[in-house]
């Protein structure tokens, strides 16, 4: 079904690539081949969406597009980035003292990857989808400390009943 959507998807841009003389085709294969090959980088094209949030860190932009990530299995650098453009600005992203100057280097780095052309943006949601259960609630007499709301949710009993969690 989810496969389904994937093939109907891509389908047309195959054709495109075709159309410009690029021998493509989609292959589906099983989970676990999907896996290894991904992380051994044995793919010519990848299908991936992901969110980096509102502060990446150092690290996790060095496994995204480090060029020591390129060729290290396991890493998420998919298309092979090798730049010390992008290496000078993960580093200085990672030295950020201040809010602002970890702004600057991201847009840099932002705009150093997006004139690299690594990427091939396909369809974006405008929305983020959240999904929950309904199966907690909060004890009626609170504790008196400083805890962060989600750490007092209670499963309810009787919530999660009504959904078949119970």
């Amino acid at each position: 079904a989810e496969d389904d959507g994937i093939v109907r998807l891509f389908s047309p841009w195959s054709e495109n690539m075709k159309a410009i003389g690029i021998d493509a085709s989609i292959r589906q294969v099983d989970s676990t081949q999907y896996e290894q090959r991904q992380s051994n980088f044995d793919f010519d094209f990848n299908l991936l969406a992901w969110s980096i949030g509102a502060t990446p860190t150092a690290d996790g932009l060095e496994i995204l597009y480090d060029s020591r990530m390129a060729k290290t299995p396991g890493m998420r650098n998919y298309p092979g980035t090798e730049s010390k453009a992008v290496d000078a600005l993960i580093e200085a992203a990672g030295k950020a003292q201040s809010r602002v100057e970890l702004v600057t280097a991201l847009k840099a780095l932002d705009r150093v990857l997006r004139a690299r052309l690594d990427w091939i943006p396909t369809y974006h949601l405008a929305n983020h989808r959240v999904a929950y259960w309904d199966m907690f609630g909060f004890p009626e007499q609170k504790p008196d400390f400083g805890f962060p709301v989600e750490a007092l949710w209670w499963f309810d009993k009787d919530k999660a009943a009504k959904i078949g969690k119970g």
